[in-house]
């Protein structure tokens, strides 16, 4: 795949750390079982119903958003997954990514954040924790990650800003 011209006073991630890999998957995961603890503390049925859409969510967020990342396919590397996962699962996409698939990852990033407020407002030891693990891996994103990172079909990312404009 040729490759956008990034800014060049920016160092471009060619793999991640395990340490980054730790934090990022520790967190993500930690983020979401926080969640589903405390919905299922409350209520069996709704924890199982969350748990569903976190699946489902999951496996549609890769596919919309994950398949036009090269890391895994080019780097053979991913910060939040094996990488073998996101290989084995999809095909690399290329080119922008729809607005349809940029809607949807919103829509089911929203709702694994939002969903869970209503039974964690309940129990404020575990609405205290979400709250802090999720600040502590999301503000890396804009500030370290997406200034770096090499997947230019990301609507987020800001290594492009300054390039030539030719797509990957």
């Amino acid at each position: 795949m040729p490759t956008q011209q990034p800014n060049r006073n920016v160092n471009l991630i060619e793999n991640f750390s395990i340490t980054e890999k730790i934090i990022f998957r520790t967190g993500f995961c930690g983020v979401l079982i926080i969640a589903l603890y405390g919905i299922y503390s409350e209520s069996i049925a709704w924890g199982l119903i969350y748990m569903i859409f976190l699946f489902l969510g999951t496996f549609v967020i890769l596919g919309c958003f994950c398949a036009y990342c090269p890391y895994p396919y080019i780097y053979s590397d991913c910060l939040l997954l094996p990488y073998v996962l996101i290989k084995k699962l999809f095909k690399v996409r290329s080119g922008p990514i729809s607005t349809l698939e940029k809607s949807v990852l919103i829509v089911i990033m929203v709702g694994m954040i939002v969903i869970p407020q209503y039974w964690l407002f309940k129990n404020h030891t575990l609405l205290i924790m979400f709250w802090i693990l999720f600040i502590l891996i999301s503000v890396p994103f804009p500030f370290y990650i997406c200034r770096r990172c090499q997947n230019y079909n990301c609507p987020q990312n800001s290594a492009r800003k300054g390039s030539s404009g030719n797509e990957r």
